[in-house]
């Protein structure tokens, strides 16, 4: 028995459904989480029953965290994504979902060059997802590839600026040239540059550029340069 069909066994065994495949867990070496939802349960029953799943996960030596996910946008776009990135790690995707009443609709980038297969493999996992949330009526639609600026650029911009919120680095990367970047994007990339080593997030929630990385970006010293210019800025504001 393989180890998706060992736990999708005992979350049935409970009175619960498995929704989507279960995921990598990043906080733990080999652990996972799971998205379940109740099978005919009164709602004020579901609690003790994830209560009970998880002791029998412990007991049976599995590391499992348990979400039921509530039907809003920003709870499915972040589980949908999870749930699609354990069936296809290779692809790295844009998801935008609106979601409510029974209701959502999903926008989705794609990368360049990205296979036919692989793009209806995207939608199947979607419709699944949805539907075992109880969302039948469903729109998807597949946006063409950006033109945004590479994550080096980000980074440039993130160094004249640091300390940095995701929300203030957004607007800072709306670059004449390029497509504007989304909120989701920006956070999806200063969380990449954190697993690469290239940033930190402080404690309230700003980034800034770890030594390692300052040092690969390098530094000019004509009056255009990142560091001179954000001298210039910081003296204008008398800091």
């Amino acid at each position: 028995m393989s180890k998706t069909e060992k736990l999708t066994s005992l979350i049935t065994q409970s009175g619960l459904s498995l929704i989507g495949d279960p995921v990598d867990d990043p906080d733990v070496s080999g652990g996972f989480i799971v998205f379940v939802k109740a099978t005919g349960q009164t709602p004020a029953l579901i609690p003790g029953l994830i209560a009970k799943l998880q002791k029998r996960f412990i007991a049976e030596g599995e590391q499992v965290k348990i979400v039921e996910p509530k039907p809003n946008g920003a709870q499915i776009e972040s589980f949908l994504s999870a749930s699609i990135k354990a069936r296809l790690p290779h692809l790295n995707l844009d998801l935008t979902v609106a979601a409510g009443h029974g209701q959502a609709a999903i926008w989705v980038g794609l990368p360049v060059g990205t296979l036919a297969e692989d793009q209806v493999a995207v939608a199947d996992a979607i419709h699944r997802f949805l539907s075992q949330l109880g969302i039948e009526d469903q729109i998807v639609t597949f946006k063409a590839e950006k033109n945004l600026p590479s994550p080096t650029a980000c980074l440039r911009v993130l160094r004249r600026h640091a300390p940095c919120s995701p929300e203030a680095l957004t607007e800072l990367l709306q670059l004449p040239g390029f497509d504007a970047m989304t909120l989701s994007e920006v956070r999806r990339l200063l969380d990449t540059a954190r697993r690469k080593g290239q940033v930190i997030r402080r404690e309230d929630g700003k980034y800034i550029l770890t030594l390692q990385c300052l040092m690969d970006l390098g530094s000019s010293r004509n009056r255009f340069s990142p560091d001179v210019s954000r001298a210039l800025a910081l003296r204008r504001l008398g800091a």
